[in-house]
C-alpha cells in the first residue's frame, strides 16, 4: 500500500481532499492531515510518505519552506500543491522543487483531486511483490450495482446512503463540501468503501460502523447542516449485516427514497436487510410488508387498512406520519422498485411485468415507469439500470 499525508490548514479543504479520494480503493492510506506546516513536517519525519498534498502557505513554516526541507532529504516522495497563489514567480519557484501537481483551490473540483492523485500513483514503481489495481474493489462494486456476477470481495456490514437535496442556494462546491462534512464525521475511513453514484454518497461498511454512524448523530449532522446552510440532506442507512445478492437491489431502493425530497425535513430512515423501514409502528410494518407480497394486486388504501385492521381515514394519516409520504406515493415507488428488479434480473415480457406491478395498462405502466426513472422500461432492460444507479 502506499501512504499519503495532507498538510492544509483551511478546515472545509481539508476535509474535501480527505473525503473525495477513495484512498483505500486506490491502494493508499491515509496517513495523516496537518492544519500548519510545523505539524506537518513531524508528520512527514514519522511516516515518510509516498505522496504528500500540500499548500504553499500555512501557519508555521510556509509550505515552501516544507517542500525544501523534504526535498532536502527525499526526491521520491510525489507532491501535489494546492493553493491561492497565482503569481507566476511563486509558482515557478514551486515547481522547482519536483511538484507533480498544482491545483488552484478558487477552481479545483473534486475529480481534479482525485486525478491528481491517480496521476501520481502511476508514476510511482510498485514492488516486487506487486500491487493491485488501484480500482479493483471500486470496479466490483461498479459491476455490482450493474447488476453483474461479481465476487464478493468480504463481508458486508450494513450501507449508508445519503444526498443533499436540490435548492437555489446549492452549488457543486457546497454539496460537496456539505458532503464531505457528513463523512468527515464518520471517521475511520478504512472501516467502508465509499462510492458517487449521481448526487449520492454510498458508504459500503466492511466492518461494523462505529456509533459517529449512529441515526442520532446523523440526524444532529442533517440538522446542523439544515440550520447552518439552509440545505436538507437525507438519509438512508442499515445496520445489520447484507447478504451480497441482495446490494445491488437495496441501492437502488435506497436511491429511490431519496428521490422524494419531501420525505426528509426531519426522518432518517433505517432500513432492515431486505429494505423494510424499521422506525415505523407494527401496524404500519405490517401494511408494508403487506403490499411488498401483493403488488400484482389494486391495492388500495381501503383494502390494505382493512388487513391491519383500521379506518381508512385513520390509516391514511398514520401512514403519512409514519412514513412521512402519502401511502398512493409509497404503493408507486414500490411498484417501480419491484419493476425494476424484474427488469433486470428476468426476461419477462414489458407488459408480463406491467401485470404483476398492479397495472392492467401497459402503456400507463410505461409511462409512470420513465416519469419515474428518466427512461422507458426498455431503455432500463437495455443500459441494466446503468444511468440510473
Amino acid at each position: 500500500m502506499l501512504t499519503a499525508l495532507i498538510a492544509e490548514d483551511e478546515l472545509l479543504v481539508r476535509i474535501g481532499i480527505a473525503s473525495c479520494v477513495p484512498w483505500t480503493q486506490m491502494g493508499i492510506v491515509l496517513v495523516g492531515e496537518a492544519e500548519d506546516g510545523d505539524e506537518a513536517w513531524r508528520l512527514y519525519q514519522k511516516h515518510h510518505p509516498d505522496i504528500l498534498i500540500a499548500d504553499i502557505r500555512m501557519p508555521g513554516i510556509s509550505g515552501l519552506t516544507l517542500l525544501q526541507k523534504i526535498r532536502e532529504e527525499d526526491s521520491d516522495c510525489k507532491v501535489i500543491v494546492v493553493t491561492n497563489v497565482e503569481d507566476d514567480a511563486a509558482l515557478n519557484e514551486v515547481k522547482q522543487l519536483g511538484v507533480s501537481r498544482i491545483l488552484l483551490k478558487a477552481s479545483m473540483k473534486k475529480e481534479d483531486i482525485r486525478a491528481a492523485v491517480d496521476y501520481v500513483c502511476q508514476t510511482i514503481p510498485k514492488d516486487d511483490a506487486g500491487q493491485a489495481g488501484p480500482y479493483q474493489t471500486e470496479k466490483i462494486w461498479e459491476n455490482l450495482l450493474r447488476n453483474r456476477t461479481v465476487k464478493a470481495p468480504y463481508k458486508v456490514y450494513g450501507m449508508t446512503v445519503f444526498k443533499a437535496f436540490p435548492d437555489e442556494r446549492l452549488t457543486d462546491t457546497l454539496e460537496s463540501s456539505v458532503c464531505n462534512l457528513m463523512i468527515h464525521r464518520l471517521g475511520e475511513p478504512d472501516r467502508y468503501d465509499l462510492l458517487t453514484k449521481d448526487s449520492c454518497r454510498i458508504l459500503i461498511w466492511k466492518e461494523p460502523p462505529l456509533k459517529t454512524a449512529s441515526p442520532d448523530v446523523f440526524m444532529g449532522l442533517a440538522r446542523y447542516v439544515r440550520d447552518h446552510f439552509q440545505i436538507r440532506i437525507g438519509l438512508v442507512s442499515i445496520y445489520e449485516e447484507i447478504p451480497f445478492d441482495r446490494i445491488s437491489s437495496l441501492v437502488r431502493r435506497c436511491v429511490s427514497l431519496l428521490s422524494y425530497p419531501h420525505l426528509f425535513e426531519s426522518v432518517i430512515l433505517t432500513l432492515d436487510a431486505n429494505g423494510n423501514n424499521q422506525n415505523v409502528r407494527p401496524k404500519i410494518r405490517q401494511a408494508l410488508e403487506y403490499v411488498s407480497t401483493h403488488l400484482h394486486e389494486e391495492l388500495s388504501l381501503e383494502q390494505v387498512s382493512r388487513v391491519v385492521g383500521y379506518e381508512p381515514t385513520y390509516f391514511s394519516r398514520l401512514f403519512s406520519k409514519e412514513m412521512g409520504f402519502h401511502y398512493s406515493d409509497y404503493l408507486l415507488m414500490a411498484r417501480m422498485i419491484y419493476a425494476q428488479e424484474m427488469l433486470l434480473t428476468g426476461e419477462a415480457a414489458i407488459g408480463e411485468v406491467s401485470r404483476r406491478c398492479g397495472f392492467s395498462d401497459a402503456a400507463y405502466f410505461s409511462r409512470r415507469f420513465r416519469m419515474f426513472c428518466g427512461m422507458t422500461p426498455r431503455q432500463w432492460r437495455e443500459n441494466r439500470g446503468e444511468e440510473f444507479v
